[in-house]
C-alpha cells in the first residue's frame, strides 16, 4: 500500500517528524517527504484516517526551532568520489545483515572497527588519563527512569526478560510448536526489570548512585548500545545495535567547561589529519515528547550537545559520528553525586564506532592504500605494535 497525506502547514521540523512517522503503525515499511507531502509505504492496508491524524500530531509535537546553527567547523577537502564504496562492501558481504539495523562485520571491516576504537581512545582518552570501566550491555529500567531517558525516548528500549523459573513452563517451552506464540503469553515471562543499554553513559553515573566524589574524573568505556527505531533502520547509520567509545568527565563546572573546549581542539585535528570531511554544529536530541520544543531549544541555547556531521557521499546527506554533551547538574542531581567542594557537573564524549567506519569507507574506500597519508600511517603503527 502506498499513500501520500499532504500537510498544509510547513512550520515543523520535517526529519523529526519523519523520524517518528515510522511509529504511527507496525505495517509502515518506510516514510518519504516529498514537496509538504509524507508518503507511506506499508505492508497492508491502514486507516487512512489514523495516518493523517497522527502525523498532524507529529507536526504539532516538533515545532521548527530557531537556532543560530553556524557551524563551529568546517572539514572539506573538496574530494571527487568516484565509488560508491559503501555498495560495495555490502555486495561483498563485508556486513552481513542479519535484520534491519542489525548487522555482522567481517574483515576488513571488523580490523577498521578495532582500529578506530585504539585511535579513539588514544586522541580523546589517553590525554586526560582516563580510567577504563567495562560495562555489561543491560540495564535497570530504574536507572534510565532515574535518568529520565524513558520519558524522551520511549520508542528505543529494549526489554529483556526470560522464561519463569518454573520447570513446567520451561518445559511446556521447549515442546511448545511455536516458542514465539509462548513466549508472548506474559504468564509465561518474568517481569521486566531490565533493558538493553542504550548508552553508554548511564553505568557510568548509576553505579555511582550516593557517591562522594572528592576530586575530578575522568571515564572511559565501550559498550554495545541497542535502540529501536523501527522502519528508520533502513536508513544508513541507523543501527539496533552499535558500539559506542565514550569518555565521561565529572567534577567541577569549571573542569567540565575546559574539557569539552579540549575535545573540540582535539577532534579538529584529528579529522583534520585523517580528512574527514564534515562539521561541527550545535544539535538537540530528537525528543520523542510532546516536551520537544521546551527541551530541544534548552539544549540549542546553552550548547549543550554538538555533533560532528561527517558526509556521506552518494546519499548528499550528513552522518552524525561523534557528539560532545554537558548535562549540567542533570545526572548528579538524578543519582545524587555529590563533591565537599562544588556542585558536580558532568559532560560526555560519544563516538559511534560503526558509523565512523561507514564515514571513512565512503570518503576514502575500505582499503588501506587509498587512506590519507596520516590516518595510514597511524594504522600501519597500530598493526606493527598489535602484532608485537
Amino acid at each position: 500500500m502506498k499513500k501520500r497525506i499532504l500537510i498544509k502547514n510547513n512550520n515543523y521540523e520535517v526529519n523529526n517528524v519523519l523520524y517518528a512517522a515510522a511509529f504511527i503503525d507496525p505495517n509502515i515499511i518506510s516514510v518519504k517527504y516529498i514537496k509538504n507531502g509524507f508518503e507511506f509505504i506499508c505492508k497492508k492496508k491502514i486507516n487512512v484516517n489514523k495516518l493523517t491524524k497522527y502525523l498532524k500530531l507529529l507536526t504539532k509535537r516538533f515545532p521548527k526551532i530557531a537556532s543560530n546553527n553556524k557551524p563551529l567547523f568546517v572539514i572539506n577537502n573538496k574530494k571527487i568520489i568516484n565509488k560508491n564504496y559503501l555498495k560495495e562492501i555490502f555486495d561483498k558481504d563485508f556486513i552481513y545483515e542479519v535484520n534491519k539495523g542489525l548487522f555482522i562485520y567481517r574483515e576488513p571491516i571488523s580490523t577498521l572497527i578495532n582500529f578506530l576504537d585504539h585511535s579513539i581512545v588514544k586522541s580523546f582518552s589517553n590525554p586526560f588519563k582516563a580510567k577504563e570501566e567495562i560495562y555489561p550491555n543491560s540495564i535497570k529500567i530504574k536507572s534510565l527512569m532515574k535518568a529520565n531517558y524513558i520519558k524522551s525516548f520511549p520508542e528505543h528500549l529494549l526489554f529483556n526478560c526470560h522464561l519463569l523459573e518454573d520447570i513446567e513452563t520451561i518445559n511446556k517451552f521447549v515442546k511448545s510448536s511455536d516458542q514465539t506464540v509462548f513466549l508472548s503469553r506474559k504468564k509465561n515471562v518474568s517481569r521486566i526489570k531490565f533493558v538493553q543499554n542504550p548508552s553508554t553513559c548511564f553505568h557510568c553515573y548509576a553505579s555511582r548512585e550516593n557517591e562522594y566524589l572528592n576530586k575530578n574524573k575522568v571515564i572511559t568505556a565501550i559498550s554495545k548500545c541497542n535502540r529501536y527505531e523501527a522502519s528508520n533502520h533502513a536508513n544508513t547509520g541507523r543501527m539496533q545495535e552499535f558500539s559506542l567509545r565514550e569518555v565521561i568527565f565529572l567534577g567541577s563546572p569549571n573542569f567540565i567547561k575546559k574539557t569539552r573546549l579540549k575535545t573540540i581542539k582535539i577532534l579538529n585535528h584529528f579529522v583534520t589529519n585523517w580528512q574527514i570531511d564534515g562539521e561541527l554544529i550545535s544539535a538537540n536530541d530528537p525528543f520523542f515528547t510532546n516536551e520537544f520544543k521546551t527541551k530541544a531549544s534548552f539544549q540549542l541555547h546553552f550548547d549543550m550537545k554538538y555533533e560532528y556531521k561527517a558526509k556521506l557521499p552518494y546519499e548528499n546527506k550528513g552522518l552524525a559520528i561523534m557528539s560532545s554533551n554537558v548535562h549540567g547538574t542533570t545526572f548528579s542531581k538524578n543519582f545524587n553525586l555529590k563533591s565537599k567542594k562544588n556542585i558536580v557537573h558532568t559532560g560526555c564524549l560519544g563516538f559511534g564506532l560503526e558509523r565512523l567506519a561507514l564515514v571513512i569507507i565512503a570518503q576514502h574506500g575500505y582499503k588501506p592504500n587509498k587512506w590519507p597519508k596520516k590516518m595510514l600511517r597511524d594504522f600501519d603503527e597500530w598493526q606493527k605494535n598489535k602484532n608485537r
